[in-house]
């Protein structure tokens, strides 16, 4: 007697995670949720560069990635940093070259002449510099407490953070290939909107 109700709610059971993974598939395309928009997905990669995000370091889909890629180039042309190559997946635009931009920190310190190109990806817009574009050679943090109130546990992947003077500028140099931008390794990258392009 005690068989048949065991047996009938592991069936119930059994039936019941079949209808839950059924919806579980429908279940984006009955969301029917609208797309993002620019500001929207800009927050969002701003929000996955910390390191606890659950999304640190995965790219977005195509669609999205696509209009945050356009979104960073309007808001880096708008800047004024729309000049030289810019980097994007999978393409590669070229504009005029920035060899005699001076670029500063937002207190008007100068940092360095020029920049190689402007990389977009998935985690933002980044100038690209070499060491000849910097004013003073970056060096690393003088402890992990430092690196951690200067990043505010932010992070660009694969790559290692370092200052530039004394400033709460951070300066990253890339030290593998990611998927999220195609930025390479030992190349040097600033968030261009720390930056100013007149002291």
């Amino acid at each position: 007697m005690n068989a048949t109700p065991t047996a009938g709610r592991a069936a119930a059971s059994g039936s019941e995670t079949s209808e839950r993974q059924a919806t579980i598939a429908l279940l984006p395309d009955q969301l029917n949720l609208a797309p993002r928009t620019a500001a929207e997905l800009i927050a969002d990669a701003d929000a996955r560069r910390h390191v606890a995000h659950p999304l640190h370091g995965i790219p977005f889909d195509a669609t999205e990635s696509a209009l945050l890629h356009d979104a960073f180039r309007q808001e880096m042309h708008r800047s004024g940093f729309g000049g030289g190559d810019v980097a994007l997946a999978g393409a590669s635009l070229h504009w005029e070259h920035p060899a005699s931009a001076v670029l500063y920190t937002t207190t008007g310190l100068p940092v360095a002449v020029g920049y190689d190109r402007l990389v977009v990806g998935d985690d933002g817009a980044w100038l690209e510099l070499t060491d000849t574009h910097l004013l003073s050679r970056p060096v690393p943090y003088a402890s992990r407490s430092a690196q951690s109130r200067a990043t505010d546990d932010a992070a660009l992947l694969g790559a290692t953070p370092h200052q530039i003077y004394d400033t709460p500028l951070v300066i990253w140099q890339q030290i593998v290939n990611v998927r999220l931008a195609p930025r390479r390794p030992g190349a040097w990258y600033l968030d261009p909107r720390a930056l100013r392009l007149s002291p």
